[in-house]
């Protein structure tokens, strides 16, 4: 075998090297087809549709802020619920209730009103409070029939509106009958307790 030149071994050498050029060049690195096109391009609309870091920053600020209103609005439904339950348990609470009776008594007394008579409500009766008797499913609806001035029952209503028994006015009513030169003051007061 004869020896090469360096022609001929400069060819040996770049031939398999362009061979191996054109092979990747067809099969490997082939121009971007149209797949890869719609690829690239849902690519780049998805990135432009993440938000910035100062929009992450600015909705993680609102979450916070929203989380904190979450944590005051359960902390203030919690306090309404204790609140509730202290209701429920003061209302329910037996010696409140005859001290309740014996103040009204001593307050129609003081005020000088006479007590005509004294009923708990009837289901007709109760239907016109409703609302007020819902949050207190203990409490009694009743009603006194009552004989007394306007300024009296002024007084009688205000000392029984101020004291911290389970006592709530409900309602009133004014009935005047006339006997004589004298007018008589007839009421129905409907009280919670």
């Amino acid at each position: 075998m004869k020896p090469l030149t360096p022609r001929d071994s400069l060819m040996v050498t770049l031939l398999p090297a362009g061979i191996l050029l054109m092979v990747y060049a067809i099969f490997i690195a082939r121009p971007e087809g149209e797949d890869s096109k719609d690829l690239r391009r849902q690519v780049a609309v998805a990135q432009a549709r993440l938000p910035t870091a100062q929009e992450q920053a600015e909705v993680l600020s609102e979450l916070s802020k929203l989380g904190a209103e979450v944590r005051e609005k359960q902390a203030a439904a919690k306090e309404r619920r204790e609140r509730n339950e202290a209701i429920q348990a003061f209302w329910t609470d037996p010696d409140a209730k005859a001290k309740a009776g014996e103040f009204v008594g001593n307050v129609l007394a003081g005020n000088g009103v006479v007590l005509v008579e004294e009923a708990v409500a009837d289901d007709e009766q109760r239907k016109n409070f409703e609302a007020l008797l819902e949050p207190l499913p203990s409490a009694e609806l009743w009603r006194f029939r009552l004989a007394g001035s306007y300024d009296a029952m002024r007084r009688t209503i205000s000392a029984i509106g101020q004291t911290n028994l389970p006592l709530v006015p409900a309602g009133i009513e004014m009935e005047s009958t006339v006997e004589g030169n004298r007018t008589i003051h007839l009421w129905n007061l409907w009280i919670c307790r």
